[in-house]
This record gives structure tokens, sequence and C-alpha cells, in this order.
């Protein structure tokens, strides 16, 4: 058999850590220069001092949100790698964006069992959900309250559902190193070693017809 086909649209991670990148490397330059005006003695010296530290703070944070962005790109990649093997029965579907949604889902895995959605996260820190609440913790131990991704994979999952009309599951995917303190009840909490395990688990559909085939067409091919 063929391998399994993947479809990539634009990856919001990797635009996003390119864009900050950018901004941390244009910011450190524009610091330098302040830096070096500041020790001529000029008439402005401490103003140009002050500019060049807040330029140094702001390219700080973005080189930082952009080693996050790459982070979440090289999480996706791993998912990508640990389904490599399968056949031409499947199907990758990488970064889409339905209509009327303005985020994108990381992976939808099509095949027999009908549509699988992967929500990559690629925490280094910390994870826990304590009675649906998500939070991660900070260095200083304390924990900060995040966005529920129980609840983006439930969105997710039912976009998928109603734009394929297939049986659709998801899971969230972490590190296989990720420190998850997760409740008993938190569904489908799975790092990136056991995503072919489940996969295996889900039933075949019966008598289930490839119509989402043709629904990437303007998908550039990886």
């Amino acid at each position: 058999m063929t391998p399994m086909r993947v479809i990539s649209y634009p990856s919001f991670a990797k635009e996003k850590a390119r864009r900050e990148f950018r901004l941390a490397v244009t910011c450190a330059g524009g610091a330098a220069i302040l830096g070096i005006l500041s020790s001529l003695g000029l008439t402005f010296s401490a103003g140009f001092g002050l500019m060049a530290m807040a330029l140094f703070i702001v390219s700080a944070g973005a080189a930082l949100r952009g080693l996050r962005a790459s982070q979440g790109q090289r999480g996706e990649d791993r998912v990508h790698e640990a389904l490599k093997g399968l056949d031409d029965r499947y199907t990758l579907v990488r970064n889409w964006v339905p209509e009327s949604k303005t985020g994108d889902v990381d992976m939808v895995l099509l095949g027999p069992h009908g549509a699988l959605v992967l929500e990559v996260k690629t925490y280094s820190v910390p994870v826990r959900v304590e009675n649906g609440i998500w939070s991660i913790q900070r260095e200083n131990g304390s924990w900060r309250k995040v966005k529920s991704f129980s609840k983006q994979l439930d969105q997710n999952l039912r976009m998928v559902q109603k734009t394929l009309n297939v049986p659709t599951f998801g899971a969230l995917v972490f590190n296989d190193g990720a420190d998850l303190r997760g409740d008993a009840g938190t569904p489908n909490l799975i790092r990136v070693s056991q995503v072919r395990s489940l996969l295996e688990s889900l039933p075949t559909a019966p008598a289930l017809e490839a119509t989402w085939m043709n629904f990437f067409p303007l998908a550039p091919a990886a």
C-alpha cells in the first residue's frame, strides 16, 4: 500500500514564531544602538538608556513567545512522526481552519474510523485539571489558570463532525515527558507515544463513504 496522505495548511505556530523572532531581533538591534548612544555622554543619554532597556524587555518577551510557538510546532511534528507508517486508507490534515472559526485545528486524522481530532499541547511545566479547571505551574510553584483545553477539544470535535458528517473522536496530546495531573474523569488525555494505541482502539465505521476526500481540494499536499 502507499503511505498515508498528508494535507498541510499554513501553520499558525510557525508563522507566529517567525513574527515574534523577527520582532525580537529588531528590538534587540534597536536596544543595542540606543545603548551605544547612551554611553557617549550626549544630552539625552539617560533617555537613550531607558529606551534601550524598554526595547530589551520587549525583545525578551517576543523571543519567549517565539520559543513557545516553536515548541508547539515541534510537538505537532512529533505527533505526525508517530503516525508515519499508516497506509493510504488514512489522510492527515494539519492546521485546518474551518469556516467561521478563527483558530486552527491542529490535526484531523481521517480513515476507516471516521475522524480523529488531535489537539497538541507541548507545555514543559506541570499541567493540571481539577473539576474541569485547567492551570499550569509557574516557576515560583504557584498555579495560573488557563483556558480549558477540554472545551477547546469539544468545540473542535463538534465543528469537525458537523462539517464532515462522519463519526468523530478526539484527544488532547501531551509530550511523553509532560507532568500531567489530571482528574480521573478527564477524557482522552494522552501522550504522543499513545496516539497509535488510541487509533487502534477506535471502531471501524460501517460502510463509511470517504466524502471528506474531496473536502480539502485547495490544501497543499505535504
